[in-house]
């Protein structure tokens, strides 16, 4: 392996039932708000510095929200045990035992580390800058060595990454189901129409979508502006239904061996 290695784009984990109200009412995270609760990263054994990352916010209704300042929390096992869960997505962090865990954080400024109205449906952040109180500095690479053989597999350790909003951000999606029959649960390949905003403006191919009252669908195939192909229909839906991704936010983290 190179100097240098990412991990790919991550699909974090922010159940749906922390996005939205079950009665279709938009839920937005506030300031200090958990984003998603600790993910599990694996990266080849040894010390490694955490030198980049790079986040994409879904946006809002199929088009980009106002960008605002995030921050990544990163952690590692101690004694063969995880970091304790922070709490609930989009609450105030109430878990406590994780301090001993922590092992730096990396903040993206949304005055400086996003690509702004150029990328019109989503956020992107990039950055390799931390910040001390309230002023950005340029940080030292945060360094990372992972409890030995704490990975799944052989050859890698595991830290653990989550995300923390520093103002408002809705994931709310306006992607409503358009069946008048409603949908039926199916084990089969299935199209479903959709209206509102346009699902290529909102979801990928291989996203996982549930409608906004926690009925379970599947991992998308194929995307058009009025549908989307899913490999299974786990649960029957309604007609106007609001379809959300269980990973609005996606990281991809740089690292220098």
């Amino acid at each position: 392996m190179g100097k240098y290695f990412d991990t790919g784009w991550l699909r974090t984990l922010t159940p749906v039932t922390n996005q939205i109200e079950t009665n279709k009412t938009d839920d937005a995270f506030a300031d200090k708000d958990i984003i998603f609760d600790w993910l599990a990263v694996d990266i080849p054994k040894g010390t490694h510095k955490i030198i980049h990352a790079s986040m994409i916010h879904q946006g809002l209704h199929g088009a980009r929200q106002a960008e605002t300042d995030c921050q990544l929390w990163f952690a590692r096992s101690v004694d063969g045990n995880a970091p304790p869960s922070l709490g609930t997505p989009n609450s105030a962090v109430t878990g406590t035992g994780h301090r001993k865990h922590l092992v730096g954080a990396l903040v993206f400024d949304a005055s400086s580390s996003n690509v702004g109205d150029t990328m019109t449906f989503n956020q992107f952040y990039t950055t390799s800058v931390n910040r001390a109180g309230n002023d950005r500095i340029a940080s030292s690479p945060i360094i990372v060595s992972p409890e030995p053989n704490s990975g799944a597999n052989v050859g890698y350790d595991r830290i653990y990454v989550a995300g923390i909003s520093m103002g408002v951000i809705n994931f709310s999606t306006n992607v409503l189901l358009n069946q008048d029959g409603d949908q039926a649960a199916t084990t089969t390949e299935t199209t479903l129409t959709v209206k509102g905003a346009h699902a290529t403006k909102v979801f990928e191919v291989g996203d996982v979508i549930q409608a906004m009252d926690l009925a379970a669908i599947g991992t998308i195939t194929a995307l058009t502006t009025t549908s989307i192909t899913v490999d299974l229909c786990e649960a029957a839906l309604e007609d106007d239904d609001e379809i959300l991704t269980t990973s609005p936010v996606k990281i991809k983290l740089g690292f220098e061996q």
